[in-house]
């Protein structure tokens, strides 16, 4: 509302990673229409060239120096933009390894609980006559379907999540995820064989 009338503005487009991020680009005439009691320029470009740059916004400052003018250049602007979204990607990935860390500790409690309270089902079962090797394989069965559900709908739900910005992602990025995607589930595996290897030597 401006001068106790609306003023509706339509948006035509966005500019990604620009820095004229958190402003609206308009013909200069038309914002002298709606707001005719703002005169002058708050913000001024300059486009010279990148080894002039600092040479002439030292003359620039000097030049209008009791007018509190300050320089930047678009390199600056845009790397203060970029350091809010890498401070929020910081912290959300710090609680995503928390998360994870916590995952994993949980995991190993539930797993060792579960293979301790089994030693009477494991004596049940050598008397009725079943080999080592398939109670490892029951048990093992029995042990990896929760952890291999959850590694599943983890990378669903994190495919969901990013689902819009699939397309600018690398391919080192994707092959890193799948790598590490292997590696996890591997490394689950072979802690679960350890586990039930170890319980059936204790008893």
């Amino acid at each position: 509302e401006v001068g106790g009338r609306a003023v509706y503005l339509q948006i035509a487009g966005t500019l990604d990673n620009s820095i004229f991020q958190g402003n609206l680009i308009m013909d200069k005439s038309l914002f002298a229409k709606v707001w005719n009691e703002i005169a002058g320029s708050e913000i001024i470009l300059f486009r010279v060239k990148e080894q002039d740059a600092a040479a002439t916004g030292r003359l620039i400052e000097q030049a209008l120096n009791e007018y509190g003018v300050r320089i930047t250049t678009t390199a600056q602007r845009l790397q203060a933009f970029n350091s809010v979204t890498d401070t929020y990607l910081t912290i959300f990935l710090t609680l995503g390894g928390l998360g994870l860390l916590l995952g994993i500790v949980s995991f190993i409690i539930v797993v060792r609980k579960d293979l301790t309270s089994r030693r009477e089902d494991i004596l049940l079962y050598r008397s009725l006559g079943f080999t080592d090797t398939k109670i490892s394989r029951l048990l093992i069965a029995e042990n990896r379907l929760v952890p291999l559900y959850a590694i599943i709908v983890g990378v669903l739900g994190s495919v969901a999540e990013v689902s819009g910005g699939l397309q600018s992602v690398s391919m080192w990025i994707w092959l890193l995820s799948v790598v590490s995607a292997i590696v996890l589930v591997l490394s689950v595996i072979l802690f679960i064989r350890q586990s039930v290897r170890t319980c059936l030597q204790q008893n």
